[in-house]
């Protein structure tokens, strides 16, 4: 019997042995394996109500860009649009050099003509600056018939280039053939840079 046990014990012990390798590898698999996900997969839930956050308020900022995007677009737009109603300098130079045959073609005459250039220009804003203004006015003195004066300030008023007439005087030229003198002050304004524009 005492052999049986010696022999029993010996298989015990090697049991025993190989059971504890056995946990000792298990032991160190864990520590090794699944221990650090573990502990990766804690801190991802503790974040992961801040990477909520975070891409939340990215979905807004996102949204807020494209609504931005767009006004720039629609600013952009109505300054193109803008810009076109006014004048080159070289546009304004062109008109006013023009100016007696755009009257003849209504049919008045030019009694005298009065150019002036202000030089105002646009204010400007610390380094950014505003395109230069360039103001021209011309007082301008013409003779015809009531419907050709009318005829006159409709060509003035639909022209592309905006043209403002600042003011407007009719008098009794000839009783005879009842023509009149109008005296007008045309304002127009020049811009210097058209091509100016703002770099998203």
């Amino acid at each position: 019997m005492s052999a049986d046990r010696v022999i029993l014990t010996k298989r015990s012990k090697r049991n025993a042995l190989s059971i504890a390798l056995i946990a000792i590898g298990v032991a160190a698999m864990y520590n090794w394996m699944i221990s650090p996900q573990l502990g990766y997969l804690r801190a991802v839930q503790r974040y992961q109500p801040v990477v909520d956050e975070m891409a939340e308020k990215t979905g807004r900022i996102g949204g807020s860009l494209d609504k931005k995007r767009q006004q720039l677009r629609t600013l952009r737009r109505e300054l193109a649009e803008t810009r076109d109603g006014f004048f080159t300098p070289e546009e304004a130079r062109m008109f006013l050099g023009n100016l007696q045959s755009f009257v003849e073609q209504t049919g008045c005459k030019v009694a005298g003509a009065n150019f002036a250039s202000d030089g105002r220009t646009g204010p400007s804003r610390g380094s950014e600056e505003l395109a230069p203004v360039v103001t021209s006015q011309v007082d301008l003195t013409v003779v015809g018939q009531y419907d050709q004066i009318t005829m006159l300030l409709e060509r003035l008023q639909s022209n592309r280039k905006k043209i403002w007439v600042d003011s407007c005087g009719l008098k009794l030229a000839d009783v005879r053939s009842g023509r009149l003198e109008c005296k007008l002050i045309l304002i127009l304004h020049a811009l210097s840079d058209k091509e100016g524009h703002v770099d998203e």
